[in-house]
């Protein structure tokens, strides 16, 4: 699978960092059949360790990117569409102005705060 440039060179900051080489999955386990990502190919590109939360390339769509917040369970949450927690974002950089400067602001101000 070829992943597009503008994924492969996101310029991460803390706390998101890349995963590499990115994970192909075939779909998203916890997923349950009303969750917008069921049975959707994903690509695990990134994380943050301190929230368990995946930033994932969505090769089909809905979105460009999602932020999935996995909870390691081996139950599907059915029917419940909302769990797995998840954000799409259209665009890297909607990921990017929305998402990640945000909480590497929060980051970096919690550090200067103790």
């Amino acid at each position: 699978m070829t992943i597009p440039k503008e994924i492969t060179e996101i310029p991460w900051r803390q706390p998101w960092h890349p995963i590499e080489p990115p994970r192909p999955e075939p779909r998203l386990k916890e997923a349950g059949r009303q969750h917008v990502l069921y049975e959707r190919k994903v690509v695990a590109i990134g994380r943050r360790y301190d929230m368990d939360d995946f930033v994932f390339y969505l090769p089909e769509g809905p979105a460009v990117l999602a932020v999935v917040h996995v909870t390691y369970s081996s139950k599907v949450p059915d029917p419940n569409p909302q769990i797995p927690w998840t954000d799409l974002y259209a665009s890297v950089q909607e990921f990017i102005d929305q998402r990640m400067i945000p909480d590497a602001d929060e980051i970096s101000q919690a550090g200067a705060n103790p």
